[in-house]
């Protein structure tokens, strides 16, 4: 118990200097802290086992991160498996090594293991050692509306269906409360207010940067919603035209183009990729209510 406390206490530290540096979002956070754990609880005087000690750990970690970290519900949540999957690595390594290798050789294996973990935590810390931050998403839909009337919503202020929310958004996400701002000519601005889940009331602030027939674009003005910890908004595209398969309706495009801020990519990447379907999703839905991919 004494070593859990000891770790807890380490991650702790840690945070606090990551954060001090500017480091949060880096992998420095999210594979370094359990890989520092795992080192400190895995060469400990003789455990009953390593495993059973780290998964100790990050469960005491995680239950108390609320206070240590500072963080909602929704990065406790979705940091977990990456933390008990660090964990759960290192410690069966850790056991193997230990039952199977004199201690000699089996802290040379740990060492060896530990550092390879550690060089994937400096995913983050410098542009140099990162990975493409830029992504993008789109999604197909199609409408019984006639095209004119698809433009004259686009233009129209949002409005936001609470019923139709995906159930992936109530999970502690900001969510959109309401808008002002209607148009879509170039130069006309949308500014959406989020609320609810995670961090303070904000607003993201959309501009029309491209405007044709059949086409807009919004390019982000500013963003102080807590979902800035997460991504930078770019660019949301929307074309739409007749519907070419059968001659009537509307087909629509939807494009969001977005920065990623969270390493690792391999880990955060594929999950903001599907947070932004969902989004494309909702969008469609609030402005056709009768969307479907």
């Amino acid at each position: 118990m004494t070593l859990v406390i000891l770790g807890v206490a380490l991650a702790s530290v840690l945070y606090r200097l990551l954060n001090g540096a500017g480091l949060e979002q880096s992998g420095l956070l999210f594979i370094g802290i359990p890989t520092a754990m795992a080192v400190l609880l895995t060469n400990a005087p003789a455990p009953r086992s390593a495993t059973g000690m780290l998964m100790m750990a990050v469960t005491y970690l995680l239950l108390l991160s609320g206070i240590l970290l500072i963080e909602g519900i929704v990065c406790i949540l979705f940091a977990a498996p990456l933390f008990y999957g660090c964990a759960l690595i290192l410690g069966l390594i850790g056991d193997l090594t230990n039952k199977w290798l004199n201690r000699r050789s089996g802290g040379r294996v740990n060492c060896c293991v530990a550092i390879v973990f550690l060089a994937m935590s400096l995913e983050g810390v410098h542009e140099a050692l990162s990975f493409s931050r830029e992504r993008e998403v789109s999604g197909e839909f199609y409408s019984n509306l006639p095209a004119a009337e698809v433009a004259q919503r686009l233009a129209a202020r949002p409005e936001f269906d609470v019923a139709a929310r995906p159930a992936f958004f109530k999970l502690g996400f900001p969510q959109p409360v309401s808008a002002a701002g209607r148009g879509i000519a170039l130069g006309d601005r949308r500014t959406i207010r989020f609320a609810g889940g995670e961090g303070e009331p904000g607003d993201l602030e959309l501009e029309v940067v491209a405007s044709e027939p059949g086409r807009v674009a919004f390019a982000c003005v500013s963003d102080t919603s807590h979902i800035a910890h997460w991504l930078d908004w770019r660019e949301v595209e929307v074309h739409w035209g007749a519907n070419l398969a059968d001659g009537s309706g509307t087909r629509l495009v939807w494009s969001v183009r977005y920065r990623r801020l969270l390493d690792p990519a391999w880990y955060f990447a594929p999950m903001q990729d599907f947070a932004m379907r969902r989004v494309i999703e909702y969008l469609s839905s609030t402005l056709l209510g009768e969307a479907g991919e």
